[in-house]
């Protein structure tokens, strides 16, 4: 029960931050730290969509984090959440 718990709470925290990265840094130029601005650098360089930069570095990570299974499965649930979230998302360009 108490990992359910954790998963709504993880998905609940990336949807929060899915709409305030796509309905305020996004669309205003603002950057962060990590792979999310790294990808919204490379967005604003070339035009490359932020979710693609995105999914494909995350997953060349997953891909050294998969000795740790418990780990990578609640990745991949917030991994799959923050890009579903980003496709559906249309910005000004």
């Amino acid at each position: 029960m108490q990992e359910l718990h954790d998963y709504v709470i993880i998905t609940l925290g990336l949807l929060f931050y899915a709409v305030g990265f796509t309905c305020f840094q996004l669309p205003y130029e603002i950057t962060t730290g990590g792979l999310a601005g790294a990808g919204a650098v490379i967005f604003y360089a070339t035009g490359f969509p932020v979710q693609y930069t995105f999914f494909i570095v995350n997953i060349l990570l997953l891909c050294i984090a998969v000795p740790k299974l418990t780990f990578v499965l609640a990745d991949l649930l917030g991994l799959g959440a923050v890009a579903l979230h980003l496709c559906t998302q249309r910005w000004a360009t």
